[in-house]
């Protein structure tokens, strides 16, 4: 990897573009029950809207942050 989740700047501000051509480790380090993919990377969409919104990057892959977001969602009804 290229960069560990540990070493990823906190505020948006401190992240310049080579964090575009790098590979970034996933938190869980698939040690999770969440299809973890372990790494993943940032597009040039997803930091631009970051930086709009005065976000943070993301320290977990797409696939946990999904099941992250599910399980904070109310139970289906039948």
């Amino acid at each position: 990897m290229d960069y560990e989740v540990e070493y990823i700047p906190d505020d948006i501000k401190n992240v310049d573009d080579s964090i575009l051509t790098k590979i970034i480790s996933c938190e869980h380090k698939g040690a999770c029950n969440e299809q973890c993919a372990t790494a993943f990377k940032i597009i040039p969409q997803e930091i631009e809207f970051y930086r709009k919104m005065n976000l943070p990057l993301p320290i977990l892959c797409p696939n946990c942050r999904y099941y992250q977001r599910l399980k904070q969602r109310n139970l289906f009804k039948l």
